[in-house]
């Protein structure tokens, strides 16, 4: 059986997911750190650019939405943190 998402919907339930998991989470600005409330490193910005804080994160993010994850963070990111300038992600 497949099942198709909008866009939009898809948009929705990775923030939801976000906000459910890491909704607490808070910014660094002298090691440039994204800190999850349990003190784990959810990822770092170097040179303008995200990049996961660890392997195992990632893979989950990518397992349960898929090619659109990175896309997903990046909008989540910088709505989130909007003072920080978020080109890519790595």
């Amino acid at each position: 059986m497949k099942y198709i998402i909008t866009e939009d919907r898809l948009e929705k339930l990775f923030n939801t997911y976000m906000e459910s998991m890491y909704g607490d989470m808070s910014y660094n600005l002298n090691t440039r750190e994204f800190i999850l409330p349990n003190r784990e490193i959810f990822g770092y910005l170097l040179k303008d650019h995200f990049y996961y804080g660890d392997y195992a994160t990632e893979y989950r993010l990518n397992q349960m939405f898929g090619e659109r994850t990175n896309e997903l963070v990046l909008h989540y990111m910088r709505d989130h943190f909007p003072g920080n300038p978020i080109f890519g992600i790595e």
